[in-house]
């Protein structure tokens, strides 16, 4: 659900941190992003470029003090 949450908040324009419970590697959360950007361009819910720029703002992060940069 998290990884949906930030797939809208890429698209919208705004930069995403993402944070994982599991230990490192956490890059599953961002990839599964990524990976329904790229859905959403097969089916032409936006575009290529769209889902490229939106990728760009999303961020993993490794534990929860990771997500303290979101507040500032």
């Amino acid at each position: 659900m998290g990884s949906g949450i930030a797939q809208l908040a890429c698209l919208g324009g705004y930069e995403t941190l993402i944070q994982t419970p599991t230990p490192p590697p956490w890059r599953p959360a961002p990839s599964g992003s990524s990976s329904r950007l790229a859905k959403g361009v097969r089916r032409e819910m936006w575009s290529a470029a769209e889902a490229e720029e939106a990728g760009g703002r999303l961020e993993g992060v490794a534990d929860l003090a990771g997500l303290a940069a979101a507040t500032s």
